[in-house]
């Protein structure tokens, strides 16, 4: 028997969709993942943030799709906690909701410095997306005081912040792998 594990901490939930999607009994797939979350988030007029030139072909792509302006920061890490961020040039968007966009939220401070230039230049509260909600220590409660509107992740790691289920994208690429040509 072919077998595929994946890392699933502490969900069962994504566990049982993933296994229901594949029609399988959790006996006969093993699924330990990180809870991804599918929904869908409606924000009118945005204007999408990267953080760094790594969030480019990301940011680009939810962006074109979404037929909304984006532009990426430059980010300079000093280390976990020690992040600068370019200050974004946002002044003829002011009529749009600033939604940042990364892969992982950690220790959050990328996005915390992006808010308070935000906030700054007079941008309306921000939301925060990201796939993997990491949040480390307090990174969750800095974030919302430091004013997003709201913050969310996909189910990838279990957290209050899920809002997205990537059930399915996990399912169909579990379901595209040839097994057998190994």
């Amino acid at each position: 028997m072919n077998s595929v594990d994946l890392p699933l901490p502490e969900n069962q939930i994504l566990a049982t969709a993933l296994a229901t999607q594949l029609r399988a009994a959790l006996s006969e797939l093993t699924i330990h993942s990180f809870p991804d979350e599918e929904s869908y988030v409606r924000i009118d007029t945005p204007v999408l943030i990267g953080p760094d030139s790594e969030s480019l072909q990301r940011v680009a792509a939810v962006a074109t799709a979404a037929e909304s302006p984006y532009f990426i920061l430059e980010k300079i890490r000093h280390g976990d906690r020690d992040v600068e961020a370019s200050a974004p040039q946002v002044a003829h968007l002011r009529a749009r909701t600033p939604v940042l966009v990364d892969d992982i939220i950690s220790t959050a401070r990328t996005m915390i410095k992006t808010l308070a230039h935000l906030k700054h230049a007079g941008q309306p509260a921000p939301v925060c997306m990201a796939v993997h909600a990491v949040m480390a220590g307090a990174a969750y409660e800095e974030l919302r005081t430091a004013g997003a509107a709201e913050v969310v992740t996909c189910n990838t790691i279990l957290y209050p912040s899920n809002a997205i289920d990537a059930t399915p994208l996990i399912a169909d690429a579990i379901l595209a792998l040839d097994l057998g040509a190994r």
